[in-house]
């Protein structure tokens, strides 16, 4: 009876917790360093970056002009609509929005400047 309610509880948690993010910690530590360093608005800081499969949005919290904001990236089928990955002449890679997500990003930021 214990192991029956433990595993159903088990289950619970798992179908409750939130869905697995498409992003990696390493994607999104480069997508910020990316934003970051290519930041054409001043007092704009990007922080993190979650996202959420099943919901399929992420949000990209930030502190614009020393106040917290997000603004939520929404209907994405999968990473590629969130970043794509760019190589210089070089042959280093980056990650950079894509032209989607940079799209609805600058939208939300104009609105909150």
């Amino acid at each position: 009876m214990h192991t029956t309610l433990a595993t159903l509880f088990s289950l619970l948690v798992f179908v409750a917790s939130p869905a697995h993010a498409f992003l990696s910690t390493q994607d999104k530590a480069q997508i910020l360093k990316t934003l970051n360093e290519e930041n054409l608005n001043p007092g704009v800081y990007y922080e993190d970056i979650r996202c959420s499969l099943r919901n399929r949005t992420c949000l990209v919290k930030m502190e614009v002009q020393r106040h917290r904001a997000g603004c939520m990236i929404e209907r994405m089928a999968d990473s590629a609509d969130l970043y794509t990955e760019q190589k210089n002449h070089q042959g280093h890679s980056r990650m950079v929005l894509s032209p989607y997500a940079e799209e609805i990003l600058a939208a939300c930021l104009a609105a909150q400047l």
